[in-house]
């Protein structure tokens, strides 16, 4: 409930300007609302007020990363680290950054460390996955996938990072299973409706009952992001 706690956090701000943990809470709900310039402002601020919290820097490097500013991102994520080497959200998103420069053997490394650091974290092993995917490591890449799922089913993101990397391995109709679930938990995102229609274009649909084929395409023919073409095996099958 984001819009709720961005509320609060704005009140909160105003009753006790100086308040630092809430001032860097603050820059994170700006920064999940896609607030960019506003999550950067209140951040800088936040760390003009206590220059040794090091989460802000961690959170600074994110804002810095959505914004295309790789180098800069890294620089304070690294910072966050040098301050608290423990962090293991830092090393999780030095790891983003590092992926998204094309980095991926470094961003693998501080990834395994943030994993050492924090075993539970679901958003460790995911973006692992994804970075052992993009190396080529597919079935090092399913286990990572599937431990993420184990520690948080409903984590965004978990199901289609599985059921690309099950379609890249051939195993379509369970890639299916998890792209549908993907819809479920993200419904608003288009990955997983595209990841879902070029799988029902090519997946073996006997193994799916009516119910099953009636409400996917229910879900895909109803959007206009996806090619309605590739659905027609399935409409013919039923």
């Amino acid at each position: 409930r984001e819009e709720k706690a961005l509320a609060i956090y704005e009140k909160c701000i105003k009753l006790f300007p100086t308040h630092s943990f809430a001032s860097s809470n603050l820059s994170y709900l700006y920064l999940k609302l896609g607030r960019l310039e506003e999550a950067e402002a209140v951040a800088k601020k936040t760390i003009n007020l206590e220059p040794n919290l090091a989460n802000t820097y961690s959170i600074l490097g994110l804002i810095l990363k959505e914004k295309g500013n790789f180098k800069e991102a890294e620089s304070i994520t690294r910072k966050a680290i040098e301050i608290q080497p423990d962090l293991a959200d830092a090393y999780i998103n030095l790891g983003l950054i590092l992926k998204a420069n094309n980095n991926l053997e470094e961003a693998k490394d501080v990834t395994l460390e943030a994993i050492k650091l924090k075993p539970n974290s679901a958003d460790a092993h995911l973006n692992m996955g994804s970075i052992l995917q993009e190396l080529g490591n597919i079935n090092e890449a399913e286990k990572f996938a599937r431990e993420a799922i184990t520690l948080n089913p409903k984590l965004p993101d978990a199901h289609v990072n599985l059921g690309a990397i099950l379609k890249e391995l051939g195993r379509l109709e369970e890639a299916v299973i998890h792209a549908k679930e993907e819809t479920d938990i993200s419904p608003q995102k288009q990955a997983p409706y595209l990841l879902l229609n070029s799988l029902f274009k090519e997946c073996d649909l006997s193994v799916f009952s009516e119910s099953q084929i009636r409400l996917v395409l229910k879900r895909l023919l109803q959007r206009n992001d996806i090619t309605h073409q590739d659905l027609f095996m399935a409409i013919d099958r039923l």
